[in-house]
Order: structure tokens, then C-alpha cells, then sequence
């Protein structure tokens, strides 16, 4: 597996908004499955891109969530991510955070 990422092939061309990303390969073709990827923080962008691209290749249906903060939302993007924003940054409070997570979990 290379761990160089290409930005020229998009992973969904779409733009943001519902994150079902279903490839299908043919008429009557079901996904083989449902796998949800929450993009908390930055690195986890292109880290997920190209396997999200081989899930996808793989006729899997993928659910993307992106977290509005550390410039989550700017680079999926750049990469092309159909995605879901919840939630945002809840500030340095540990008790903030917790209720942050709570309330990004439940939407």
C-alpha cells in the first residue's frame, strides 16, 4: 500500500452535504455493507480519504461525519469527502468536551 495520496482523483465527487456515498455495479447492485467514519480532527482526513476510495471500490456504502473545527471541514473538502458536519470544537473545559461528545453523538 502506498502512503503517497492522490489528489487528482476525487474520493466523492460531490459536494457537502447528506455523507451516503454508495458506488453501485450495475443495475439491482446492493452495497455489501454500511461503514461510518467520523472525521474528529485533522490528520484523520487524509488518512481515511484512500480508504474510503477502496471501501467505495469495494461497493461498500460509506457514512462520512466531520467535526467543524482544526480545519476538519476545509480539507475534507480539499479532498473531495462527501461528509455530514456535527458538532464543532467545545472549548478547554473537560466537562464542555464531555457534553460536546454527548451531544455529537446523539445528532
Amino acid at each position: 500500500m502506498s502512503s503517497e495520496i492522490n489528489l487528482e482523483t476525487p474520493v466523492q465527487a460531490s459536494s457537502a452535504g447528506p455523507a451516503l456515498a454508495k458506488t453501485e455495479s450495475g443495475p439491482g447492485a446492493r452495497a455489501k455493507g454500511k461503514v461510518w467514519i467520523d472525521l474528529d480532527n485533522s490528520p484523520h482526513v487524509p488518512f481515511f480519504a484512500p480508504i474510503i476510495e477502496e471501501l467505495q471500490k469495494r461497493d461498500y456504502s460509506i457514512v462520512v461525519t466531520a467535526r467543524d473545527c482544526f480545519q476538519v471541514r476545509e480539507l475534507a473538502d480539499l479532498f473531495h469527502l462527501n461528509y455530514k458536519l456535527i458538532g464543532h470544537h467545545s472549548g478547554k473545559s473537560k466537562i464542555r468536551k464531555v457534553a460536546g461528545l454527548c451531544s455529537r453523538a446523539l445528532q
